[in-house]
């Protein structure tokens, strides 16, 4: 009876350490990306308050390029192909 409680405390242990190491090694490789971030932004000279502030300012650059992009650039396709269609068209049956 003790060898079974034994045996399944040591499963136990192993499945904990199983699941613990696959989560240190994806926060491990998360943290390695950051940092490798940092060294190539050279962010990691400055302040965290510096640091959050241009990352702030970056993100939200990144997020208004994006919804431009998004909300402006279909409009101004479709009128790109509306001007320039009837003028192909005319072209090629000419």
């Amino acid at each position: 009876m003790t060898s079974n409680i034994v045996h399944s405390s040591c499963l136990d242990s192993k499945m904990t350490k199983h699941e613990r190491q696959w989560y240190q090694s994806f926060t491990e490789a998360i943290e390695r990306m950051y940092m490798r971030f940092l060294l190539v932004t050279t962010l990691y000279v400055m302040e965290p308050w510096e640091r959050y502030l241009v990352l702030t300012i970056a993100f939200l650059v990144i997020t208004l390029v994006t919804y431009s992009a998004i909300v402006f650039i279909p409009f101004h396709v479709a009128n790109i192909i509306r001007s320039t269609v009837p003028i192909l068209t005319d072209v090629l049956l000419y």
